[in-house]
């Protein structure tokens, strides 16, 4: 009897279940979502954008530091002229009229004749011309001045580099931050459509009553959490957009596009050197060393200058001169004449000696500074070395691990996905499954960002 029975009591879970099997949805077969590769892709290497090498040349070209420097060279050369003007011969010309009134003549008495001076002459003309010859000056004072003129030109130009490279770098990086939210808008606007498409699950599930309102409740909480960030996002981009329209000095509202594959690093570490070797190459390479060795050389210069003033100078004057009546001869006498005179002057002031001490201690005073800006200048230099390969390296390491955090992502939202169709996973757990890959997400798109970075600034390190 007991044996007979079985196959009716087995197959009653069977019958009891079949309404549930039959009742419960069958999980759509929708497409497979795009990786965060193709994603990206799509935004990247556009016709047309943006890329750092354009940005920099850019910048450069528009930087208002870089113009200003420009200003300062354009004084440096015009100081330069003047340098060289002051050690022209000395050449004037002088032109008079005189009306005196008319005056009796002189009567000079108890000689046995009677003589008469007429006044002098009252329409009275002189014309002139003089020359002076810096002689001592074109021998000493000359080559040293133009030196010292030239080398602060070249410590100008070397600083006008040094600010339109900064330019160039801030433009780079502020590029590539506006990459990353550009960037970031694709992440948020994939974990949109994944949020949507759980609402959508939940909702589904909810109508077949495999899902509780409480699984909609979250996933429609999701949905708004996802919006947030894709609108925070697009609000960055925008600033960030603003700020660098601003530094390429584009037009207001000018279309921006990513040129270039940012998942390709532009430069090799490898191919750099470290080290000391670094350190040399860098200080060689910096414009910053150009102006500092540009300014000792026009500071030793210019104490060589106001050196000369300890020495005596030697002038050669000359002089030419038409006169009506003549100066050499009586004043009463209507005679154009034409004089000329030539001398050597010798001179020496105790006023230019203190000059050149003075000068003396101000030149070493500003010596100290520049040794003191030299010294700065390596320190910096060696830190910024460092800090963008510690950049680098923490990028790389970022890379490794988000790239595996996205994997293992990628596959658990996969498998939660699945299992939600079927109802065997809760919204939260679905909920924690897309958080989870949109953090995997973000941090492939900032290391990949950050390597990008630190290359910038390790090129910038060392002066390429």
């Amino acid at each position: 009897m007991l044996q007979r029975s079985m196959p009716f009591l087995i197959s009653v879970p069977i019958l009891l279940a079949a309404p549930f099997a039959v009742a419960q949805p069958a999980p759509p077969s929708a497409p497979e979502a795009p990786s965060l590769d193709a994603r990206l892709a799509a935004v990247l290497d556009a016709p047309g954008g943006l890329d750092a090498r354009a940005v920099a040349d850019r910048a450069r070209a528009a930087s208002t530091a870089g113009l200003r420097a420009d200003a300062e060279v354009a004084r440096a050369a015009a100081k330069r002229v003047e340098v060289d003007r002051a050690f022209v011969p000395r050449v004037g010309v002088t032109a008079r009229y005189t009306r005196l009134s008319e005056t009796d003549p002189t009567v000079i008495d108890g000689l046995p004749i009677e003589v008469a001076i007429p006044g002098p002459v009252p329409n009275q003309l002189a014309a002139g011309v003089s020359l002076g010859l810096p002689v001592s000056d074109w021998f000493l004072r000359l080559p040293v001045a133009q030196e010292a003129s030239a080398r602060g030109e070249v410590a100008r130009r070397a600083q006008a580099e040094v600010a339109r490279r900064r330019a160039a770098l801030e433009a780079v990086l502020a590029y590539y931050q506006w990459a990353r939210t550009r960037l970031v808008a694709v992440v948020a606007e994939a974990g949109l459509e994944d949020a949507r498409a759980h609402l959508t699950a939940a909702e589904r599930l909810a109508r077949a009553e495999l899902a509780s309102p409480a699984d909609v409740k979250l996933a429609e909480a999701g949905v708004a959490r996802a919006s947030l960030g894709l609108d925070r996002a697009r609000h960055g981009e925008a600033l960030l957009a603003e700020q660098l329209r601003r530094l390429l000095d584009l037009p207001d509202g000018a279309p921006l596009a990513i040129g270039e594959d940012l998942t390709v690093p532009p430069f090799a570490v490898g191919d750099a050197p470290s080290g000391p070797e670094a350190l040399s190459e860098a200080l060689r390479a910096r414009p910053e060393s150009r102006a500092l060795a540009a300014l000792d050389a026009a500071l030793a210069a210019e104490r060589d200058v106001a050196g000369m003033g300890r020495l005596p100078r030697l002038d050669v004057v000359a002089n030419l001169s038409v006169s009506n009546p003549s100066p050499r001869g009586l004043q009463n006498e209507d005679e154009t004449v034409v004089v000329w005179d030539a001398s050597a002057v010798l001179s020496w002031s105790l006023g230019d000696l203190l000059g050149a001490d003075t000068v003396d201690r101000d030149v070493a005073a500003r010596e100290r500074g520049v040794a003191a800006d030299r010294e700065a200048l390596a320190d910096g230099v060696a830190l910024e070395l460092e800090a963008a390969r510690a950049a680098i390296r923490d990028a790389d390491s970022a890379a490794t691990a988000s790239a595996v955090e996205l994997a293992a992502a990628e596959e658990a939202f996969r498998v939660r996905t699945r299992l939600f169709a079927l109802g065997k996973a809760t919204s939260l757990e679905l909920t924690d499954a897309e958080t989870a890959l949109t953090s995997a997400r973000l941090g492939v798109v900032d290391a990949r960002i950050a390597r990008r970075e630190g290359e910038a600034r390790l090129a910038h390190a060392l002066g390429r």
